[in-house]
């Protein structure tokens, strides 16, 4: 039987509109058959530091931070980071937005619509527009009130 090795992607919001952070992690069983949750780092630059300066006080060019731009950076590192550590197994990958659990391929397909959608009808919903958002998926304005 094929081990099985999950990437979480997890996302962070805060106050500020642009401040959107990106995390990842990789979770597996070793050879020992010990769990493991290793958080997926990446070399800060001098131009991340240089452009927040209050957000990147105590860094310095170089210095290992988790927090990625896109959760397609942070994937991209995930599975460099499986490769490099030659990890054997089934990939799967978990929050990557308005999707479920996905095999690490669907994930990295170009093809892959991450938009949000309305579980009912299937229209998009665009940011900004009003949408009900429930744990089984979001809904339309127009399919909540029908």
């Amino acid at each position: 039987m094929s081990k099985k090795i999950v990437i979480e992607l997890t996302t962070f919001k805060g106050k500020c509109v642009e401040a959107i952070h990106y995390y990842a992690s990789v979770e597996y069983y070793d050879s020992c058959d010990d769990f493991r949750n290793d958080k997926i780092t990446r070399p800060i630059t001098q131009k991340e530091i240089d452009s927040d300066e209050d957000r990147f006080y105590s860094y310095e060019a170089g210095e290992p931070t988790e927090c990625f731009n896109s959760w397609k950076e942070a994937l991209e590192v995930a599975k460099e980071y499986i490769t490099a550590n030659d990890l054997k197994g089934d990939i799967y990958v978990n929050g990557v937005p308005n999707k479920g659990s996905l095999t690490l391929e669907q994930a990295l397909s170009p093809k892959l619509d991450t938009r949000l959608k309305c579980k009912k009808c299937g229209k998009v919903i665009k940011p900004g527009e009003g949408c009900y958002n429930f744990p089984s998926g979001a809904i339309c304005v127009q399919c909540y009130k029908q």
